[in-house]
């Protein structure tokens, strides 16, 4: 683990959002692949927020202070960071870019389930996760994020509700939304 997050944090900006990542990045969705090979992508800037939660915990857990001291200074910074670039305040939701022109269910599920969406709203902001028709919709693979953070805000009843298109997704084609660099 220790290997892994430190192979990141060389890709890293100064504000701590990662650059393009040297290899194919995948998110899946139900819709279109899209390929973009530039830096500034919600769900991995998200994915690498929640590797830092976890390690700090662990690494606390283990005794090793001093690095899960490191490992918090990290997710402050992105704490700070991921809202800054991808947070849309008038809709309430995390965009794909910072351009915040693509949402999807992914990163907002990841949002809530990293403590970015404050508790007395994560219920609201589940439930436009799961119903906003304009949100890129997660494939079967992820859907286990949008449940788990569904549960987590408070919206976990709405589980049965979800499980249809768990089912539909079963017999379609999955598309994947990815970032590669291209060399």
């Amino acid at each position: 683990m220790r290997a892994t997050l430190a192979w990141f944090a060389h890709l890293q900006k100064p504000n701590g959002s990662l650059n393009a990542v040297p290899f194919w990045n995948l998110v899946e969705t139900t819709r279109n692949a899209r390929i973009v090979d530039e830096p500034g992508w919600a769900p991995i800037d998200l994915q690498l927020l929640m590797a830092y939660q976890w390690a700090a915990e662990m690494e606390e857990a283990l005794g090793l202070r001093g690095l899960s001291q490191d490992y918090r200074q990290a997710e402050a910074q992105l704490r700070a960071t991921i809202p800054a670039l991808y947070l849309d305040p008038s809709r309430k939701m995390f965009g794909e870019t910072p351009e915040k022109k693509l949402f999807s269910q992914a990163s907002n599920a990841l949002a809530i389930l990293t403590g970015l969406v404050p508790p007395a709203e994560a219920k609201a902001w589940a439930e436009r996760t799961l119903d906003d028709p304009s949100l890129e919709k997660s494939g079967l693979y992820f859907r286990y994020y949008v449940h788990a953070a569904a549960n987590a805000a408070g919206a976990g009843d709405r589980f049965l509700d979800q499980t249809g298109a768990m089912a539909a997704h079963a017999g379609q084609r999955l598309h994947y939304v990815g970032r590669v660099r291209h060399q």
